[in-house]
């Protein structure tokens, strides 16, 4: 099947989106006046609901991908063997679980743009490290379960956008 009527479908609703907002707002502003009362009010409702609707199919999207950004994620844990490129910010918290049963809290201190590192405070009985600045582009080992890993950073650090682009992965240390 041709992904085109899709496209169709969605093309003529945000042209209708946009009408309906153009045509509010001059209504609204006393520019240019619908004649008739009940259908302004009816144009208004409709754009509205249009809104409520619009962001409802955008959240839905983003929970069915499993992208959810960062300020709609819920605290959950995560296991250690899926810590891969999940997205990090300042004050961002993870909370991680282990193989043996053990939890692991990943705690983004701080970032520093100018130095390109972030720090982190790894807190879990049994982390040998419990706070290290990882360089971009770098891992830092630390033991949890008995066991070495790497906590590694990657992505931009910027200081209009580190939120959105720097992530980070928990991967089993490699022997030398």
């Amino acid at each position: 099947m041709q992904p085109w009527p899709i496209f169709v479908v969605i093309w003529f609703c945000a042209l209708l989106f946009v009408a309906t907002g153009i045509l509010s707002f001059l209504d609204t502003a006393g520019i240019r006046k619908i004649p008739y009362p009940q259908r302004s009010k009816l144009l208004f409702s409709a754009l509205l609901l249009e809104v409520v609707v619009a962001g409802a199919a955008v959240f839905k999207h983003y929970t069915e991908q499993g992208s959810l950004p960062i300020f709609f994620s819920n605290p959950s844990i995560v296991s250690i063997e899926k810590v891969l490129e999940l997205p990090i910010s300042e004050q961002h918290n993870i909370e991680v679980a282990g193989t043996q049963g053990g939890r692991l809290q990943v705690f983004c201190k701080d970032i520093k743009v100018g130095k390109q590192v972030a720090f982190f405070v790894l807190s879990s009985d049994g982390v040998a490290q419990p706070e290290m600045e990882v360089p971009i582009h770098a891992s830092k080992q630390f033991v949890f379960e008995h066991k070495t890993y790497s906590l590694r950073l990657d992505g931009v650090i910027d200081w209009k956008q580190r939120a959105d682009e720097a992530f980070i992965s928990i991967l089993p240390a490699t022997s030398p």
